[in-house]
């Protein structure tokens, strides 16, 4: 159990993005590892931010550690704004089952699909709250009903269906070093 929260940017090297980053979000420390820890600054009362490409060196993942759907659109926005670039967000929360699916280009947000959990009446329910820009095409591949319709098709593994819909695929390559950027981030 637990929440995957990523978004990746495309054709981009992590220093330009953490760059963009820092003209939106104060970044007050980074530090390099091997290893991805989400936790490396929540002692201080801080939020992490994590970059790498230990997915494809032709994307930069940015992982977040908030658990909420909307609560970094702005910032990917911008980023695909000021970098003219395509980013690509799944989220999935596996205690609540909730999960959305985003995509932003060159500053617009041009997909966003989202399963919520909720309680209507006295039934308690996964429904579609959001589908902004979704076309016939992936309302088949992606089984979407009708806004507000039951919904339970996002997970791990619809989320990386979506990224190789989009063009983003494991590049393959055996990485020696993979280095993760922890940006520590104080709003």
């Amino acid at each position: 159990m637990g929440t995957f929260h990523k978004a990746f940017v495309s054709g981009e090297n992590i220093e330009t993005v953490k760059l963009t980053i820092g003209k939106y979000y104060n970044i007050i420390n980074e530090e390099i590892d091997d290893s991805e820890q989400e936790w490396r600054f929540g002692d201080r009362g801080s939020d992490t931010i994590v970059l790498s490409s230990e997915f494809n060196y032709n994307w930069v993942a940015i992982t977040f550690y908030t658990s909420t759907f909307y609560f970094h659109d702005e910032l990917l926005r911008r980023i695909s704004r000021d970098l003219e670039t395509e980013i690509l967000l799944g989220f999935y929360q596996s205690t609540s089952g909730e999960g959305r699916l985003a995509r932003f280009v060159n500053g617009s947000l041009e997909l966003s699909i989202n399963q919520s959990y909720v309680k209507l009446r006295d039934e308690e329910m996964h429904i579609l709250m959001h589908n902004w820009g979704v076309t016939a095409e992936l309302k088949t591949e992606f089984s979407i009903p009708e806004f507000k319709e039951r919904f339970v098709e996002i997970d791990r593994d619809t989320i990386y269906k979506f990224y190789k819909k989009f063009g983003l695929e494991w590049d393959g390559l055996n990485r020696d070093v993979e280095e993760y950027h922890h940006l520590e981030i104080k709003y």
